[in-house]
């Protein structure tokens, strides 16, 4: 996985990076500027293409029932992704800053992105502990605690600051290694009853929120970004597939997994408009439209992927694992199934 995992971040973030680079000079907020300042907004580019969604992956995943190595290979990968990513970001800023004209970047913001990974894993190990003990006192239904946590989680991220899913792929590491297995299981089967409503509403809601209209006026520099992407993609996993340990079907089919962004991409985004004030807005739009583009078409690709490693039927809305076709070794993934 973790070779998987750096070829999906490298080749993205270097190839977009350089090639973004190269055409600046015609990107509407960029052509007026210095060389330094058009290198810091190709690396946030860059940064941005490397990011995937774990939580399309998730939804996936239950919708159709995929149990398989190649399933969980898959959503092992997005969720090191998403973590990678924000450590990224911070060194970005921090190149900008030392890249960029004065005044150009504003440095706080990749403590901020920093900060907010830390402290997000420190709540989610916290909030991990926490129901782990409360399990011991609730011996029937969790469903009301579930829906408690899953109120009160988001808003304390909200007000702080923190990342959603971090604290939740957090808490749910610290469960499923440390709590007792008829705990996690417990937990898992009362958590299973409401996904299916959970990930309606979550596209829905993300669905209403794309700012497609953009596209009118950005669609030349968002079909490059996300054509770039998804060449580096392929060619970053088609790479790692020369490990003996990475299986030809993850090698041959693993990019189309990695299409979807959602998630934390967003919340970048939405940094990266404040760490570049001057031109901030303008990045975030051509940002959130390549988002926009491929939270639509990621859950069509990675259906597409599993079909293609046999891990659900052609058609058919519920999986079937088959297991000859394995992840790395055959080996576990780092991605609990328990996580909220």
């Amino acid at each position: 996985m973790t070779r998987v995992a750096a070829g999906a971040i490298v080749f993205p973030f270097v190839v977009v990076s350089l090639i973004t680079l190269s055409v600046t000079p015609w990107l509407p907020f960029t052509a007026h500027q210095a060389w330094g300042d058009r290198a810091a907004v190709s690396l946030m580019l860059g940064t941005l293409a490397a990011a995937s969604s774990p939580v399309v992956s998730m939804a996936m995943v239950e919708e159709l029932d995929a149990r398989g190595p190649y399933a969980r290979g898959l959503l092992g990968v997005t969720v090191a992704q998403d973590l990678a990513v924000v450590v990224l970001f911070a060194l970005v800023i921090v190149a900008g800053k030392a890249l960029g004209s004065a005044g150009t970047v504003t440095l706080a913001v990749a403590g901020l992105a920093l900060g907010g990974l830390v402290a997000s894993l420190a709540v989610g190990l916290l909030l991990g502990y926490a129901l782990h003990r409360t399990l011991h006192l609730v011996r029937g239904d969790t469903a009301l605690l579930l829906v408690a946590v899953a109120f009160i989680v988001p808003q304390v991220a909200r007000l702080t600051h923190l990342y959603t899913l971090i604290i939740a792929l957090a808490a749910g590491f610290y469960l499923e290694s440390f709590a007792p297995p008829a705990e996690g299981d417990r937990l898992g089967t009362d958590l299973k009853r409401g996904t299916l409503v959970v990930y309606v509403l979550l596209f829905a809601l993300s669905g209403a929120g794309l700012r497609m209209g953009v596209l009118a006026d950005w669609w030349p520099w968002v079909l490059l970004l996300i054509g770039l992407r998804a060449v580096t993609l392929r060619y970053g996993v088609l790479w790692a597939g020369r490990h003996p340990g990475v299986t030809p079907a993850l090698a041959r089919e693993g990019w189309l997994g990695l299409i979807s962004q959602l998630g934390m991409a967003v919340v970048l985004a939405q940094l990266a408009r404040r760490a570049f004030p001057e031109w901030g807005v303008s990045l975030e739009t051509l940002l959130v439209a390549m988002i926009g583009v491929h939270t639509v078409a990621g859950p069509i690709c990675f259906r597409l992927a599993l079909e293609r490693a046999g891990e659900i039927s052609r058609g058919s809305g519920r999986g079937g694992s088959r297991d000859a076709e394995g992840l790395v070794g055959g080996g576990g993934v780092v991605a609990s199934g328990g996580g909220l």
